[in-house]
């Protein structure tokens, strides 16, 4: 069974929190851990919760949802919960997992949280595979078809037929592709070994 997903609110609006709370408690997947009435708030709950989920609300006072979202290095899954429809493509745009309009049904509710399973799963997938492939190539166990990159929050595996070639660069190395340029922290030898 897979472990709980962190879940937060953040909403300028007291009911709205309330109303969202309430439909959570139906979802014993779920393990709300906090409450936030602002952006500014929101945004340091996420840093120190860590939540997986977060429903956030765009219209609040002094930082909306928007900008505090893209404030934040490697977002969770995020739901807006909103009155106003004309912010749905900006939200997209920051790859929101859905938009619902208040006031929201029950089921448009559980809509937008199959959407978030479905996501996070496929996000813990990739997260544990990319841990096992880092594993696997930090003791050297096999030759691999793939190699694990960080990219700032980002991790992937990157297959070995797709590099071009890798140099050397001081403490550095740069892994070139047929499309991409990662910087990673090890030697050629480290490579060498493991390829």
């Amino acid at each position: 069974m897979s472990p709980p997903i962190r879940t937060i609110i953040i909403d300028d609006e007291p009911l709205a929190r309330s109303i969202i709370k309430s439909h959570l408690k139906r979802f014993s997947r779920i393990r709300f851990v906090g409450e936030a009435d602002n952006g500014f708030a929101g945004l340091k709950m996420i840093n120190e919760a860590q939540p997986e989920l977060v429903f956030l609300d765009i219209r609040m006072p002094r930082l909306n949802g928007l900008e505090m979202l893209r404030l934040v290095d490697n977002p969770p899954a995020i739901i807006f919960t909103t009155a106003y429809d004309q912010y749905a493509v900006n939200a997209f745009e920051l790859e929101a997992v859905d938009y619902l309009l208040k006031p929201f049904s029950a089921q448009r509710f559980d809509a937008a949280i199959r959407r978030a399973f479905d996501y996070i799963a496929q996000r813990r997938f990739r997260a544990e595979e990319y841990r096992k492939a880092l594993e696997d190539f930090e003791h050297g166990q096999e030759k691999l078809g793939q190699i694990p990159i960080k990219t700032g929050a980002e991790m992937r595996l990157v297959h070995v037929a797709d590099i071009l070639r890798i140099e050397a660069k001081a403490d550095y190395v740069h892994i070139i592709t047929i499309s991409e340029k990662f910087l990673q922290q090890n030697t050629l030898k480290f490579y060498e070994a493991r390829l």
